[in-house]
């Protein structure tokens, strides 16, 4: 609390300077600067708040002292940017000769900046108040949406105590669902049972995939479309009235639509190129959605005894797995053994550490319960378990930034995996007094049962990966001021790092260098991960991909045309005419994800297309990638240099053509899936 209250006073201050600078006189740092930090303390005090409750930290009082602070730090944002005042420093010294004159980064934050302070906004009084009006419903429809899945997420359990019942599940699961049975004193030792939550997602697929028992997989789908779906805790009106209210802003800010205002910063610019590349994706991979029907209907066939045309929504994952396996003749589990947590985390670390020049160490922590107090040398964290690691510059020692390492699931905990920038730092612009960035990376693993090791699937492995190369690029990626850090980049461009990371999870070359097995210590063989190498496009994936499109459709058909598609109708109806021609038909009416999709409601929303587009450009550059060589740390730097390190100082596109000299190229993505 008393943090927070310095970090609003350290605002005002800061604000006063702002409103005192003379035009002709001031700098890019006294104005834009300036406005930058004044949002930045604003914002610190959110992230801080969002990320503990999110994160099931142990703080009482942690909303309410949220709620105290809440109206001034509200009054303050609104001063800041429905100010005229403001508004006239920052246009008139935008005009100004020296303006002119800065740096393409500069020009590049100013552009970004100016958007923010809306000159419809400080214009029209009766206009700015409407809007803010606006914002807060739209606000306050998210939380009760977030609020609906949340409690869904944590009243939602299943007890198995037949082991029947889970015939096919990997033996590492059963481990951890018998264990965490047991810590909620509903099973013992002598009389086992095993424990379903929705706080498990890792568990909850494994038991998807693998699990012979049709039942069982129904009860799993119905546990995960519980939260958002039921009264009292349904979304569906508060999904129509979000979208009505994204629709209503939009157009008081001068668009036709939340996409178009969305977009307006990131790569593809607006919602009709948008719509564009999704609707051409989806075109060019026709063949594959025709191909994952035919598959799917010969394996309902082949494994559930049903060849009719429709299918059960909880036998979809099982099928694609079931035939991957027919066809590759690969057991993952198989793989497990050599995935052991620990290894795999430092393997992984050393392994991109290598490729971009960087030094990672951990550093002591310390959980504080009640007023207890830490070693002076160790850092305080929110809940056990949590650790602290240090990324240096591997050749003069640089701190670039820290991360916190919040990798398993417990109850009270809402975060899936993700990373969140806590602490902004600098490149230190002209002074060279660069300042680390500091964040939290965040898990859903599931803890391992007492006394044994942890063993991840592939899935997992991919999943750390992923999460490394977001946490890698908020490291790296800063400018001179906040609005230039990778954390505000543009999301449609803020995947390439992490899907690249990602794609790495597939190679032998990397898989035999950071894989060992747990017991014996040898590495993964050789010809085991060259056969999981020629699994990575099987069915699962390419289902994946298609699901992956709809999805993105579905979310631009939210946000650019809610009016015509689904005003007053039936988010299911609407939602089925816009897949069914692309899947098999459904057993199950209501499907309307969107229900519980936080991704698509809350930061992703009018980008979930982001992911294909990452995906696409990841394909592209691994290919060069991998035509340099894997190792090789010259490329592995000038990614570093041209992607990451600018964070969001330059257009996306422009880093794109730094690193590739050229745009974007779909062909190493589409070879892949139509191969």
């Amino acid at each position: 609390m008393a943090d927070a209250t310095a970090a609003l006073d350290l605002a005002q201050q800061k604000l006063r300077h702002l409103l005192q600078a003379d035009p002709a006189q001031a700098d890019f740092d006294a104005t834009f600067g300036a406005f930058s930090r004044i949002e930045q303390e604003l914002t610190r005090i959110e992230t801080y708040i969002y990320h503990l409750d999110h994160a099931g930290a142990d703080k009482p009082g942690l909303m309410a002292a949220h709620r105290s602070i809440a109206p001034r730090r509200n009054r303050i944002w609104q001063e800041v940017h429905q100010s005229a005042a403001v508004h006239r420093v920052l246009h008139q010294w935008a005009k100004s000769p020296q303006a002119a004159t800065l740096a393409p980064e500069k020009k590049h934050a100013m552009a970004i900046l100016l958007s923010q302070v809306s000159s419809r906004v400080t214009a029209v009084t009766t206009t700015a108040r409407l809007l803010t009006k606006k914002r807060v419903q739209l606000h306050e429809q998210i939380s009760k949406y977030n609020d609906n899945i949340r409690a869904g997420i944590q009243n939602w359990q299943h007890l198995f105590t037949n082991p029947a019942q889970l015939d096919g599940v990997p033996a590492a699961t059963l481990s951890k669902m018998a264990a965490d049975a047991r810590r909620a004193g509903l099973a013992t030792e002598q009389k086992p049972a095993w424990l379903i939550t929705l706080t498990a997602p890792g568990t909850m697929l494994d038991i998807m995939e693998h699990c012979t028992v049709a039942e069982t997989r129904k009860t799993c789908w119905q546990g995960l479309k519980s939260p958002g779906y039921r009264p009292p805790h349904d979304n569906g009106p508060i999904v129509h009235r979000m979208m009505q209210l994204r629709h209503d802003i939009a157009l008081l800010e001068g668009y036709t639509n939340h996409a178009d205002l969305k977009l307006r910063h990131y790569m593809l610019k607006n919602s009709k190129n948008a719509r564009l590349f999704v609707d051409n994706m989806l075109q060019r991979l026709r063949p594959v959605a025709e191909a994952n029907k035919e598959a799917l209907r010969n394996g309902a066939a082949a494994h559930g005894g049903n060849g009719t045309a429709t299918i059960h929504p909880w036998d979809l994952v099982y099928y694609c797995t079931q035939i991957d396996q027919a066809s590759n003749k690969l057991n993952e589990e198989a793989l497990r053994p050599y995935f052991e947590y620990e290894s795999i985390l430092q393997g992984t670390m050393t392994y991109f550490g290598n490729l971009y020049g960087l030094s990672i160490r951990e550093l002591p922590t310390c959980y504080r319960q009640g007023d207890a107090s830490a070693p002076a040398d160790h850092i305080d964290v929110w809940a056990p378990g949590v650790r602290v690691f240090a990324v240096h510059d591997a050749t003069d020692g640089a701190h670039l930034g820290s991360f916190y390492l919040d990798a398993f699931a417990r109850r009270g905990k809402k975060y899936n995996a993700g990373c969140q920038l806590l602490g902004s730092g600098t490149n230190g612009g002209n002074t060279g007094k660069a300042t680390p960035q500091l964040l939290a990376m965040m898990l859903p693993l599931q803890p391992a049962a007492q006394g044994e090791p942890l063993l991840l699937s592939h899935r997992e492995l991919r999943m750390l990966f992923h999460e490394f190369g977001h946490a890698l690029h908020l490291i790296l990626g800063k400018g001179e001021i906040h609005q230039q850090t990778a954390a505000c980049q543009a999301l449609d461009f803020i995947e390439l790092p992490a899907q690249l990371h990602e794609a790495h999870a597939w190679e032998p070359d990397v898989l035999c260098t950071i894989a060992r097995h747990h017991s014996t210590g040898t590495p993964l063989p050789r010809a085991l991960a060259e056969q999981l190498a020629t699994t990575r496009y099987g069915l699962k994936h390419r289902h994946a991909a298609i699901n992956s499109l709809l999805v993105a459709k579905i979310d631009l058909e939210l946000h650019t045309r809610y009016k015509e598609s689904f005003y007053n109708k039936s988010l299911d109806a609407v939602i089925r005419s816009i897949i069914e021609p692309w899947v098999l038909p459904s057993t199950i009416g209501n499907i309307a994800f969107i229900r519980n999709f936080e991704h698509t409601v809350d930061g992703y929303d009018a980008a979930y297309y982001a992911y294909t587009l990452a995906e696409v450009m990841a394909a592209d550059v691994f290919a060069e990638l991998k035509q340099q060589g894997l190792t090789n740390s010259a490329f592995g730097k000038n990614i570093r240099k041209t992607l990451l390190e600018p964070g969001y100082s330059l257009p996306p596109q422009q880093l794109y053509r730094n690193l590739m000299g050229r745009g974007p190229k779909a062909d190493a993505f589409l070879k892949n899936l139509l191969k």
